[in-house]
C-alpha cells in the first residue's frame, strides 16, 4: 500500500511540474505566478503531524522534474509551492541574482518554508534575494 501511495504523489509531482512549464509557456510569468499565489494557501485540517515533510514534498519535485523539459529552477520552485500548500506547509519564492563575474546577471529560484530553504539551495553562487513580489491588483 505504501508504494502505491508513493507511485500516486509521483504522478501527482510530475503532473502539477508539467503543468507549472506549460502554464508559463502559455501565459506570462505574473499571471502564473498569481495563480500559484492562491492556490498555494495551505489547507486547513491536517494536523502538522500528519503532514507529509516539506522536505518529502520538495525532493518529489526534484526527482519527477528530470522527465519535464525546460523545468528549471523557476517552474520546480512554483510546482513545489502548489504542492507544499496542498501538504498544509506555509511557503515562500524567492528569486535572487548574482553577479559570478564578467558574464552579468544570473537569475536563480527556490522555495523556503520556516525560512529553510526546502528546494532549490545552492551553494556555488551566493543569490541575493529580492524582495517579494506584490500581489496583483485586479484592476491592472
Amino acid at each position: 500500500m505504501r508504494r502505491i501511495l508513493g507511485a500516486a504523489s509521483l504522478a501527482r509531482a510530475l503532473l502539477v511540474v508539467f503543468a507549472v512549464r506549460l502554464a508559463l509557456i502559455v501565459w506570462p510569468f505574473a499571471s502564473v505566478h498569481e495563480l500559484v499565489d492562491r492556490k498555494s494557501r495551505p489547507r486547513t485540517g491536517a494536523s502538522p503531524a500528519s503532514r507529509t515533510p516539506a522536505r518529502v514534498v520538495a525532493g518529489r519535485v526534484d526527482r519527477v522534474a528530470r522527465f519535464v523539459p525546460g523545468a528549471t529552477c523557476l517552474v520546480r520552485s512554483l510546482a513545489a509551492r502548489l504542492l507544499l500548500g496542498w501538504a498544509g506547509h506555509e511557503s515562500r519564492l524567492r528569486i535572487g541574482v548574482a553577479r559570478p563575474g564578467q558574464a552579468g546577471l544570473e537569475a536563480h529560484a527556490w522555495v523556503e518554508c520556516d525560512g529553510v530553504t526546502v528546494l532549490g539551495a545552492t551553494t556555488d553562487t551566493h543569490f541575493t534575494p529580492l524582495p517579494d513580489l506584490p500581489p496583483r491588483s485586479r484592476a491592472s
